[in-house]
């Protein structure tokens, strides 16, 4: 009878070892979670990586197409968007993209369609950023005032000149299109409007506003410039460091991760937009004095 007990109580023992104790338990979650929170930004930066891998090949693309669009129509760059005006379907073509709008239909029919430099491409999809696709509309990818999507947009002075490629002071250091973001402002009738950043100002002054000169930051602070010579870099981005109301405000602008890339301290910490910050998206340099 006794040899029984003790068999029977090494038999229980024997299966209560097999078990986890709560503290066990609490132990290897604590681990698990600890490894989870290593981890797990590791991996989102390494596909974001991808992603900025993917688009500098995007732009690079671009800009070597945009090379090969102007040595077929004698060294002339084309406007950044064309129309022909027509109603109530009217027909675009950009650098990025093109289609149709049908302003009869409510709400209106957007069509995407092939951009200016398809033909030197033939791949659309490569106008899109891969780290754009999944923002919102007021931080990049979504149709507010095109019928293609803003990833990436160009520099201001090719939506109001054509422009020789010989016309450039500085081809290395002057900004063909960056990363782009649609973003809400206050224009200056005190009305929110809705514009593309990178756009700035040229030598002329055209569109010469405050927060301009803006590229988005979307790849990890980080932002994928094309030059007019047809290299391609990621920039980090200098950030506005005070409010220009009710037009910009700062800490918006940081919110949404647009800045600008600057060759030197910033002059103006509001906009940008002087002459020495907005050097990189000048094509005449003549006037610089550095």
């Amino acid at each position: 009878m006794i040899h029984s007990s003790h068999s029977r109580m090494l038999h229980l023992r024997k299966h209560r070892s097999k078990a986890f104790t709560l503290i066990e338990l609490l132990v290897v979650i604590a681990i698990i979670a600890i490894l989870a929170a290593i981890l797990f930004p590791v991996f989102a930066q390494a596909k974001e990586s991808a992603k900025k891998t993917n688009c500098i090949s995007n732009a690079k693309n671009i800009s070597l197409a945009g090379l090969l669009y102007i040595s077929d129509y004698e060294d002339t760059w084309p406007y950044l968007l064309i129309s022909d005006s027509g109603y109530p379907v009217t027909r675009m073509a950009g650098w990025f993209g093109g289609g149709t709008i049908d302003y009869s239909s409510m709400p209106q029919t957007k069509t995407p369609g092939e951009s200016l430099f398809y033909p030197y491409l033939k791949n659309g999809a490569i106008h899109e950023c891969p780290s754009a696709k999944d923002l919102p509309d007021y931080a990049g990818g979504g149709p507010i005032t095109s019928v293609y999507k803003i990833a990436y947009s160009a520099n201001l002075f090719f939506s109001y000149e054509l422009l020789e490629h010989s016309a450039f002071d500085n081809v290395a250091e002057t900004i063909m299109f960056g990363d782009s973001a649609d973003f809400h402002y206050m224009n200056f009738a005190g009305n929110p409007a809705t514009r593309a950043a990178m756009h700035c100002a040229n030598q002329e002054g055209l569109g010469m506003t405050p927060g301009s000169c803006v590229s988005h930051g979307r790849h990890l602070g980080k932002t994928t410039i094309a030059w007019m010579d047809g290299h391609v870099k990621v920039h980090s981005l200098v950030y506005a460091t005070r409010d220009y109301a009710p037009y910009y405000l700062a800490s918006e602008l940081k919110g949404e991760d647009l800045g600008s890339v600057l060759k030197s301290p910033p002059v103006d910490p509001v906009s940008f937009s002087a002459a020495a910050d907005a050097y990189y998206f000048y094509y005449d340099k003549s006037w610089a004095d550095w």
